[in-house]
């Protein structure tokens, strides 16, 4: 938190390659999750309904998968099934070696970042908790 992040460039699943830089000038809502996991899969709804609520102007969601180990089906797969909003992308190894998930210091899924139109963190911790701080203090990104 309070920190510009590094940018990445990952693909989509639709074979897509974005940089986070992409989205500068906007809030990102940044998602760590993996296909494998059930707290990730547990915090499902609350993302569709924060998707469903939002200024998608004002506010790109992005979800990163991680640990994908089956070459990405179970991660499209669960993306089709559960209708996941926003960009979807898997996490690979970038120049530094590491993937994405480990150069931001990831160390448990599901976790959000928030990030300022200026690439700033503004909060990071369970998505749900991070939704309901977007809810109490930028009502101005809500519908």
């Amino acid at each position: 938190v309070g920190h510009v992040l590094k940018d990445f460039c990952l693909k989509s699943n639709v074979g897509e390659e974005h940089s986070l830089y992409d989205f500068r000038g906007r809030y990102i809502f940044l998602d760590f999750w993996g296909s494998w996991c059930g707290p990730c899969m547990e915090s499902v709804p609350n993302i569709l309904k924060f998707h469903d609520m939002i200024d998608t102007d004002s506010i790109v969601m992005i979800g990163v998968a991680v640990s994908e180990h089956d070459g990405g089906k179970a991660w499209r797969r669960t993306i089709e099934e559960k209708n996941l909003p926003g960009l979807q992308l898997i996490d690979s190894i970038q120049e530094s070696g590491m993937g994405v998930a480990d150069n931001y210091a990831i160390n448990a899924v599901p976790t959000a970042l928030f990030i300022d139109p200026n690439g700033v963190v503004i909060y990071r911790d369970h998505p749900v908790d991070v939704i309901d701080s977007i809810k109490n203090n930028y009502t101005e990104l809500l519908k």
